[in-house]
């Protein structure tokens, strides 16, 4: 009996040390309905298997451990209580790899929700790797672990290292792959609109990505200042904002928590997200004035190359 429950103690230690935790960050649409998430994992072209019901660990954040020999997954959120099945008991899955979705995580540990694919049941989304400092810890509660904290000063919350995108529908295009025209430098963009969109009145998403990336968390309008100049962006947001037609140059702004604020006016004591250098206030003096700005905000003259900001412009001077 002792070799047995040696034996026994042994195979769950080797169990323990090739465990992996896979995070999920997911959004309130996700969530919707009170779903639940499990894991369908395998490797290479072996047979998957189901995992437990993922646990929430703090807001949007969940886990669960799986065999660590396993390299392969897919997300699927379905009704509590029931057993997930891919046709009675699937309420919306990640995209699989043959409908281009990113499967293998290799050292990579949690996957960012995105957005749901149109008119379908599969979302987008990429892998990452999960940090407790940025995503909450496990032993945080749901409300992120923040009560005692003082949130009230965010002027140097401002971002971290991600890229941004303006997409939606505006000028006549739905913007659903921006490009580098869409695209904020250091927290700034300035889009000509050729007029107001009666319809959509400026369905903008704010595209969240890693470096280098174009797939990322969407973020969109949840409430707007009394003056309309400045809007905060959640990532499961309702609301369309409209703009008038003319030229605006965009100011984000990264909140305490999961939001944004997008503004049409550089906001007072804050910082862009991924600013560098001079405060925007600074950059913004440029506006209407001829003065050439570079991006740290400093003062150029006509013999600069590279990127310029002239009367609210980005235009770049070979």
């Amino acid at each position: 009996m002792k070799k047995i429950f040696t034996l026994f103690a042994i195979m769950f230690a080797m169990m323990s040390l090739n465990a992996k935790t896979l995070y999920l960050k997911t959004t309130d649409a996700w969530e919707e309905g009170n779903a639940q998430t499990a894991v369908w994992y395998w490797q290479g072209d072996g047979t998957g298997q189901w995992s437990a019901d993922m646990t929430k660990i703090n807001n949007h954040i969940w886990k669960v451990d799986i065999d660590g020999t396993f390299d392969r997954a897919i997300f699927m959120r379905h009704e509590q209580g029931k057993t997930p099945d891919w046709n009675s008991n699937n309420w919306g899955q990640t995209k699989p790899a043959d409908e281009g979705g990113v499967v293998e995580f290799g050292s990579n540990d949690m996957f960012i929700i995105s957005a749901q694919v149109p008119n379908t049941n599969r979302w987008e989304g990429s892998w990452s790797v999960y940090d407790s400092n940025n995503n909450g810890s496990d032993n945080d509660d749901t409300n992120g672990g923040n009560s005692g904290d003082d949130n009230s000063g965010n002027s140097g919350n401002t971002g971290g290292d991600k890229d941004y995108f303006l997409k939606g529908y505006f000028n006549g295009k739905n913007i659903e792959t921006p490009t580098a025209d869409e695209q904020f430098e250091n927290g700034m963009l300035t889009i000509t609109f050729t007029g107001k969109e009666p319809d959509t009145k400026g369905y903008f998403f704010i595209l969240v990505c890693d470096k280098g990336q174009v797939i990322g968390e969407q973020y969109m309008a949840s409430q707007y200042t009394e003056d309309g100049t400045s809007c905060t962006l959640v990532p499961n947001g309702q609301e369309k904002w409209g703009i008038q037609q003319g030229t605006v140059t965009f100011y984000l702004y990264k909140d305490d928590g999961d939001s944004y604020t997008l503004s049409i006016k550089p906001i007072e004591g804050r910082q862009t997200v991924d600013a560098v250098g001079a405060d925007v206030e600074e950059v913004s003096k440029s506006r209407n004035t001829g003065i050439r700005y570079n991006l740290l905000g400093t003062p150029v003259d006509d013999n600069y190359k590279g990127i310029v900001i002239v009367n609210g412009k980005k235009m770049l001077v070979k």
